[in-house]
């Protein structure tokens, strides 16, 4: 009972094996920005894997409005919409009790990939900004498995997913979940957080020599990076409606005790 799997690409995994739960993480930054959006006052995010799909939603529920229309393509903003992918810029004058319309390049497809194995999949969303929250959602290990789920970069493993999953994996297992005995994919992730906290650039450093880190840096974002790279600094948890929409969970009361600590081992 209790275990957890991680999936480095939404590409490994089939709907047929989800159950449980399955957290999807796009940790630069798809993740972070939805949870800083919801802890901002958003109503709901609604995520599409393409720009048109996001407008002619738009246009065919107009009295689901107003909306903010948020996402990025390349790491840069969209022509013609409200807010990019910072975190940073999802302030509440900007989202609060207004739906987000939300599209980016990688973590929307991660989203799919495990909406497609719902209702038997509750479908969350995680990163390093709201680890103890999450883990106050999730709760003590149950008969049914969580599954991590990687959003990566273009088909391609990326570091900053993995060392979220990682904080993630630790801090379930410090509450008595278990990687699967066949999973070395959450043991690599663990080892990967665990060094690279305890590393002389710490988990910003991390972050910024990461594939993703990598590309904003070029992008001229590494303040994202920096917003990005905080623990606990997000506590919001989304969660994937009967609607189809990201709504705010509810974790355990106690989660936030763990906040002054992170999940460092």
């Amino acid at each position: 009972m209790g275990k957890i799997r991680t999936f480095m690409l939404p590409e490994l995994i089939q709907p047929s094996e989800l159950r449980g739960v399955a957290v999807v993480i796009d940790q630069l930054r798809a993740s972070t920005t939805m949870c800083a959006a919801l802890c901002a006052g958003a109503n709901g995010i609604r995520t599409f894997e393409t720009i048109d799909g996001a407008r002619e939603h738009a246009r065919h529920n107009q009295s689901e409005g107003p909306w903010v229309f948020g996402g990025e393509r390349g790491g840069v903003g969209i022509p013609g919409f409200d807010l990019d992918n910072s975190p940073r810029a999802y302030s509440a004058d900007r989202v609060a009790g207004r739906n987000i319309l939300f599209t980016t390049t990688n973590g929307t497809r991660a989203i799919r990939a495990c909406a497609e194995s719902r209702p038997r999949v509750d479908v969350l969303v995680g990163c390093l900004g709201n680890v103890s929250e999450l883990a106050g959602v999730i709760g003590p290990p149950k008969d049914e498995p969580v599954a991590l789920v990687c959003a990566g970069t273009h088909g391609r493993v990326s570091q900053e997913d993995v060392l979220a999953a990682g904080a993630i994996a630790d801090r379930l297992m410090s509450v008595g979940w278990a990687a699967g005995e066949d999973d070395d994919s959450t043991r690599i992730a663990i080892k990967a957080w665990r060094q690279a906290s305890a590393g002389p650039g710490g988990v910003e450093g991390a972050l910024l020599e990461s594939l993703g880190g990598r590309n904003l840096r070029a992008l001229g974002l590494s303040a994202d990076v920096a917003y990005c790279a905080r623990l606990d600094a997000v506590p919001a948890v989304p969660r994937l409606d009967g609607r189809g929409v990201f709504v705010s969970a509810s974790g355990d009361p106690d989660a936030g005790a763990h906040r002054s600590g992170g999940v460092r081992a």
